[in-house]
């Protein structure tokens, strides 16, 4: 396949980026043989979404940045929360940031049970005072402090903050995904310290 092109803005870069990207995936398929078909196709199911944050999260420059915001037609806060997830947690990371996720329960109850346990006050400042989670599908919330963590289908906790927006405060990731919820939260407590 050749692709020519003139590029004047960082808009058309985007939007070039996701043409090739989709010719590219589908010429793929088409030349490889039923038994490696497969296993390809369970490699190229990224969406042109998912592949800009993907590339976004390389480091890219920051024209390449804006063209791969406009080409996806996401709000550059919500592609910027991407990106970020998905230096922090890879592409579960990305999923996670999504949508929420129904968790197997027994790990949300393990993970409660971990956090309730005085031992594990995880950099509190007043260890008298409980912490009080709220629970919603794979997510604990412990809104008095603004921090929350996302329990991914990688099994990992991905920690977030909520970032200063008055009434319109959204959560955002804040540090590397870990398999164990309690150092998620310490995590999590400490960029919200940080932000302060």
């Amino acid at each position: 396949m050749r692709v020519v092109a003139f590029v004047d803005t960082s808009e058309q870069l985007g939007e070039l980026f996701l043409r090739v990207v989709g010719r590219a995936k589908a010429s793929l398929a088409e030349l490889l043989a039923l038994p490696v078909r497969a296993t390809v196709t369970a490699l190229l199911t990224c969406d042109p979404v998912d592949d800009a944050v993907r590339l976004a999260a390389t480091g890219v420059s920051e024209d390449w940045f804006h063209g791969l915001v406009l080409a996806t037609g996401l709000p550059p806060a919500d592609f910027a929360r991407l990106v970020r997830a998905r230096r922090h947690g890879g592409t579960v990371g990305v999923a996670v940031a999504r949508a929420p996720l129904t968790p197997d329960p027994a790990a949300m109850a393990a993970a409660r049970t971990a956090l309730a346990d005085p031992d594990n006050a995880g950099g509190a400042t007043d260890t008298a005072r409980p912490l009080r989670l709220r629970a919603w599908r794979n997510r604990l919330t412990a809104d008095d402090e603004g921090i929350q963590i996302r329990l991914g289908t990688d099994n990992r906790w991905h920690p977030y903050t909520r970032e200063d927006g008055g009434a319109t405060a959204e959560w955002w990731p804040c540090a590397p995904a870990t398999a164990d919820a309690v150092a998620a939260l310490v995590a999590a407590r400490t960029a919200a310290t940080r932000r302060r």
